[in-house]
């Protein structure tokens, strides 16, 4: 009887140790195995945006999934991506980047690593860039200098024991369909440092990160987790802190404890006071969502919904229109080629308000995809594009409000060539306002030194360079081949890292000749150019005002620097909203009412016998 007593203890204790060391073990391997992190980015000491990013480790990989929003961005206001690493050696396997705007749309960008080679895709409709077995090295890592997920895993390969200066060969992808850049970056121990976290103090360390083509960065990592802390540029004045960080069982268990007890003292409450909880926890969540977004909408605003008829496709837009009976001069206003960002949302608004406010009819009109616009993006041409703007017209027309004489166009980037084909196609005088037109170069031949004035321009506006030379030459060489295998084939897709790609649109959007149609306008025409524009050539542009010079009606004004959607987020207590660019906005006003038709007196004769003529009619509609 003893022996079974001793026995069944023995058992026992032996199960409680089994189940015991399970539970530590699952609990070390889940805790290093998976980790959240918060950061709340502020630019210029203003809240900008989050992200949210999950560190995974398996068998083999290192994994990282981020999400970040950022309400206040000119550019795309979600951003979504994944990162996998080989474990043994944290060399990148797979990079994936997915940009959308507030309509779901966006640009996507694909890395995969084999061995010493990349494979690249861009993608922002219409426009993608793919490239093969790109040498990169076996020892590179990914690399943003504005991307806090990107620091992690340098910082996980640090060595913390040696400290001092170490270095990592990085490539570093930007959101241009242009190759990744190359370079070495330092990571630099400086000192030791308190830092202020969550509402505590952490013992941390203080590194540079630094390269001759990249703003230096000045990170705090904990001194014994090593989580990334901070990150700031003060050169962008930008700043990263974190404000959250959780992982592992331990983390769950103590969440999943927490709800449970809290759930209890909740069920022992009268309902009325639950009740007034529930209400409470409400209000808190709306009142940050609402601190969160700090969007000032103007307080009054004069625009209405409408939808018409292009072809079988029911159309939707916006119309912002004056007070009072009219008929008042209307503008159509076109958005640039590919998914339209944040900037260029707040841009159209902002100027249609500025012009309703000077007398005049606006309409912006979603194209098909977009907003409640029938079909879809993927089945837009440039045709299509012409008879949806035409159709924008003569809807307009249609308005007793609308003063049929003075109707204009105002096309930003690729909206402005689709805007002057519309206008040759139109009756009478049609005024027409192109902004930061791409022109292409007059011949294929000349496509290296565009991409290379492209990749400069665009990273100047990042603060990025100057990188080496043969890095240019590489380029150069890599866009070649790039639009020879645009240019040289008839295929209408291509597929390329398993994503179907539109090689017949890509192919007439690059063959659009602004330039040559520019020539042969013969209608008002005002071109807008800015000198840091992606798209901007001196040299074709001074050769444009060469040949239009002897044009009365033509009239090209070139700025030395605008923001990039002619205009920019700026403080009203609080709030932030979109200021336009009134230099801008003057010239375009004071160009309209130049060239705008002023209708003739009749005679009271004239208006006796008109009356006499007409059969009663239907009342037109009014906006």
């Amino acid at each position: 009887m003893r022996r079974m007593r001793k026995l069944l203890i023995g058992v026992t204790l032996s199960l409680i140790l089994a189940v015991l060391l399970f539970i530590t073990a699952f609990y070390y391997i889940d805790k290093i195995s998976y980790k959240v992190f918060r950061y709340e980015l502020y630019v210029n000491e203003n809240f900008f945006g989050f992200t949210k990013i999950d560190r995974y480790v398996t068998e083999d990989k290192i994994i990282y999934k981020s999400f970040s929003e950022f309400p206040h961005s000119l550019n795309y206001s979600q951003l979504d991506e994944k990162l996998f690493l080989k474990r043994s050696t944290m060399t990148p396997l797979k990079y994936e980047f997915q940009a959308n705007n507030i309509k779901g749309e966006g640009q996507t960008l694909l890395l995969k690593q084999k061995k010493d080679k990349t494979d690249l895709l861009f993608v922002e409709r219409p426009r993608y860039f793919s490239m093969k077995d790109f040498e990169t090295g076996d020892s590179t890592m990914v690399f943003s200098p504005e991307n806090i997920m990107l620091y992690m895993p340098i910082m996980d390969e640090y060595n913390y024991w040696k400290k001092g200066a170490q270095f990592f060969e990085v490539m570093i992808p930007l959101d241009e369909p242009v190759p990744v850049l190359r370079d070495k970056i330092e990571v630099r121990y400086k000192d030791d440092e308190y830092v202020p976290v969550m509402g505590r103090r952490v013992d941390a360390e203080r590194f540079s990160v630094s390269s001759n083509a990249l703003p230096e960065a000045e990170i705090s990592v904990s001194k014994y987790t090593h989580r990334l802390l901070s990150l700031e540029i003060k050169k962008l004045g930008m700043r990263f802190i974190l404000t959250a960080s959780s992982g592992g069982f331990e983390e769950r268990v103590r969440v999943f404890a927490g709800k449970i007890i809290s759930f209890i003292d909740f069920l022992h409450l009268r309902e009325r006071d639950r009740a007034l909880i529930v209400k409470e926890e409400e209000l808190i969540f709306k009142k940050g969502k609402e601190l969160q977004v700090q969007r000032k909408e103007p307080e009054i605003d004069k625009r209405k919904e409408v939808s018409f008829k292009s072809g079988n496709l029911t159309i939707s837009g916006n119309i912002w229109a004056p007070s009072g009976e009219g008929p008042f001069p209307a503008v159509v206003m076109i958005h640039g080629d590919g998914p339209v960002k944040e900037g260029e949302h707040y841009m159209f608004e902002s100027y249609a308000r500025a012009l309703c406010n000077n007398g005049y009819i606006v309409l912006i009109f979603d194209r098909p995809g977009d907003g409640k616009s029938q079909s879809g993006s993927k089945s837009v041409n440039d045709q299509k594009s012409v008879e949806d703007i035409i159709s924008a017209i003569e809807y307009l027309g249609g308005n007793a409000s609308v003063d049929k004489n003075n109707v204009s166009l105002i096309g930003y980037r690729g909206g402005g060539y689709l805007a002057l084909k519309a206008a040759s196609k139109l009756e009478g005088q049609v005024l027409t306002i192109m902004i930061d037109v791409p022109l292409k170069p007059a011949e294929i031949g000349q496509i290296g030194d565009f991409a290379k004035a492209r990749l400069q321009t665009a990273l100047k506006k990042r603060e990025l360079g100057p990188f080496d030379e043969n890095y240019v030459i590489l380029v150069t060489e890599e866009f070649g081949k790039h639009f020879g295998s645009v240019f040289n084939s008839d295929e209408d897709h291509f597929v390329f890292m398993g994503t179907k790609l539109p090689r017949r649109k890509y192919r007439e959007y690059l063959s659009r000749d602004a330039y040559e149609n520019i020539l042969t306008h013969e209608k008002p025409l005002l071109m807008i150019f800015s000198k840091n524009d992606l798209s901007f050539q001196a040299k074709v542009v001074e050769n444009l005002k060469k040949d239009v010079q002897k044009k009365d009606n033509v009239k090209i004004a070139i700025f030395r620097e605008l923001d990039e959607y002619l205009g920019k987020m700026a403080e009203e207590g609080s709030y932030r909203t979109f200021a336009l660019d009134e230099d801008v906005f003057d010239l375009i006003k004071k160009w309209l009412e130049e060239h705008r038709v002023i209708k003739k007196t009749e005679t009271v004769e004239e208006i006796t016998e008109t009356i006499e003529s007409q059969q009663p009619a239907e009342p037109a509609e009014q906006f």
